[in-house]
C-alpha cells in the first residue's frame, strides 16, 4: 500500500484549509491517524484521510501520516504543509499630492500567495487618478481629502482591506523662507523665535543649509522651525537656514541673531561691617563687559582702611588696624579695556573694651563697650599664668554699651574678656 498524495498545497494563517490525503492498494477502505510531529495550530486530519481548519501561525510544520486498510496494511508516509502569513497591505498611509502634479504610488501585498488580485471595494480616488493592479497613478485635477478602501485578494483566498487617505492640496506656490529678521538676544538669558516659509507642500522640515556658520553659541534649530537655547557668547552672528517640504523641495534664507555685550557694571552696592583686629574679606561682583575683570581703585580713590588691600580678582582682605568709616571708590576693567567706577564705604567697628563697675559677694557687674548690632562673646577665667578660658554670655549689642553681671564669682581673682562673635 501507498500514499499517493506527494506534496500538501500551502496554508495561510486565517484561510480556511482543505486536503485529502489519498492512498492506493486492493482493499479501498482506509483508516488515517497522524503518527509523529504535529499538524500547524488550528487543523486537524480525520480518520478519512482529510486535513481541514483555519491554521493561526505560519511556518513550515513536518508529520507523518499513518494509514491502516481493510487488509490491515499499514504504511507510514512524512509530509508536510507551510502557513504562509496573513496577505497585508503596504503601506497604510499615502503622501499627499498636488493638483496638476503626477501621483504615483505602488501599492505592495506581503504574506499570502502571489499572484494577487487588486480593487477599490468603497470611496472615490480623486478626479484624474486611477487604481490598477496596486497602482495609484494619474495627475489630480481636483484638491481635497478622498477616502477609499481598497482590497487585494491572493490565490488562497486570504484577503485585506486597507482604508486609505489621499489628500490633493491647490496649486503649489514656491517655497520660500518668510522669516526676514529675527530679534536680538540676551546673553544668558532664554531665547526661543520661531521661523516661518510659504509654498511648497507642508509639513516642512527645517535645518541649517551645507557650509552655513553655525547657530550662536548655546542655540539650536528645531527640525520644526524654532531656534532655541541659552546664547553664552555676545555678537552679531548670520546663518543660513534651509526649508524642505514634503516633495523634497528646499529654499534657504540668510538671517542673523545679535547678541548684545551688556554694559559693564559693578554689582556690589555695599560692603559687610570689619571689625578692629579681626581678619576681613569680601569678594566684589560685577558683571556685563567681556570677561575676564581686573580690579583696582580708581585713580584719584582715597585709600583703602590701614591694613587691607585689593587684589586685582577684587577680593578685599586683611586685618582692619583703625576703626571709623572709610570711603574709597573701585573699578573693574573687563577684556576690552572698558572699566567702571564705583564708590563704596566701609565701616571698622571698634575693638570690644570691658570694664569692671563693682563686686558684692559672689558677683561681678561689668561694662562691654563695642558695636550696636555686633555678636560678642564675654569669656572668664580664674588663672592668667595658665588661663582656661568659659564662656560667660553670648549678646548682640542693642546699644554701645550694655552692663553685665556674673552671679557666680566664687573666687575674687576673676579675670574676664571680650571677643567678637560668634
Amino acid at each position: 500500500m501507498e500514499i499517493t498524495i506527494a506534496n500538501l498545497p500551502n496554508g495561510e494563517v486565517g484561510v480556511y484549509y482543505n486536503a485529502s490525503l489519498n492512498a492506493a492498494s486492493c482493499n479501498n477502505s482506509f483508516t488515517w491517524s497522524l503518527n509523529s510531529g504535529s499538524l500547524p495550530a488550528g487543523l486537524q486530519l480525520n480518520s478519512g484521510g482529510q486535513i481541514f481548519g483555519t491554521p493561526n501561525s505560519s511556518g513550515t510544520f513536518n508529520f507523518s501520516a499513518h494509514v491502516i486498510d481493510g487488509n490491515s496494511n499499514t504504511t507510514n508516509r512524512n509530509l508536510s504543509i507551510t502557513i504562509l502569513t496573513a496577505v497585508q497591505i503596504t503601506p497604510t498611509s499615502l503622501p499627499p499630492g498636488m493638483v496638476s502634479q503626477n501621483i504615483h504610488t505602488n501599492l505592495q501585498a506581503t504574506g499570502g500567495q502571489a499572484p494577487y488580485d487588486w480593487n477599490t471595494i468603497s470611496g472615490s480616488l480623486p478626479p484624474g487618478v486611477l487604481f490598477n493592479a496596486g497602482l495609484i497613478d494619474g495627475i489630480p485635477t481636483n484638491s481635497g481629502i478622498f477616502n477609499f478602501t481598497v482590497q487585494v485578494i491572493d490565490q488562497l483566498g486570504g484577503t485585506d482591506n486597507q482604508l486609505l487617505t489621499l489628500t490633493i492640496n491647490g496649486s503649489a506656490q514656491p517655497l520660500q523662507v518668510t522669516t526676514t529678521s529675527l530679534p536680538n538676544g540676551t546673553l544668558n538669558t532664554f531665547y526661543s523665535q520661531p521661523v516661518n516659509a510659504t509654498g511648497g507642500q507642508q509639513p516642512y522640515s527645517w535645518s541649517l543649509a551645507p557650509g552655513s556658520a553655525p547657530l550662536p553659541p548655546g542655540l539650536n534649530l528645531s527640525s520644526g522651525g524654532t531656534i532655541s537655547g541659552t546664547p553664552t557668547n555676545s555678537g552679531t552672528f548670520f546663518f543660513n537656514l534651509r526649508v524642505t517640504d514634503a516633495l523634497s523641495a528646499t529654499a534657504d534664507g540668510l538671517l542673523s541673531i545679535s547678541i548684545p555685550t551688556p554694559p559693564l557694571q559693578i554689582t556690589t552696592l555695599s560692603l559687610p561691617n570689619a571689625q578692629q583686629g579681626a581678619s576681613y574679606t569680601n569678594q566684589l561682583q560685577a558683571s556685563g563687559g567681556q570677561m575676564p575683570y581686573s580690579w583696582s581703585l580708581a585713580p584719584g580713590s582715597l585709600s583703602l582702611p590701614p591694613n587691607l588691600s585689593l587684589s586685582t580678582g577684587g577680593v578685599i582682605s586683611g586685618t582692619a588696624a583703625t576703626n571709623g568709616t572709610f570711603f574709597f571708590i573701585v573699578r573693574v576693567t573687563d577684556g576690552s579695556f572698558a572699566f567702571t567706577n564705583r564708590s563704596l564705604g566701609l565701616t571698622i567697628n571698634p575693638k570690644p573694651t570691658l570694664a569692671a563697675l563693682n563686686r558684692t559677694g559672689n558677683q561681678f557687674q561689668l561694662r562691654l563697650t563695642g558695636a550696636t548690632g555686633q555678636n560678642y562673646t564675654v569669656q572668664f577665667s580664674t588663672n592668667l599664668a595658665n588661663p582656661n578660658w568659659f564662656s560667660l554670655l553670648v549678646t548682640n549689642l542693642s546699644a554701645a554699651a550694655v552692663t553685665i553681671l556674673d552671679p557666680n564669682a566664687t573666687n575674687s581673682s576673676r579675670f574676664y574678656r571680650a571677643v567678637i562673635g560668634p
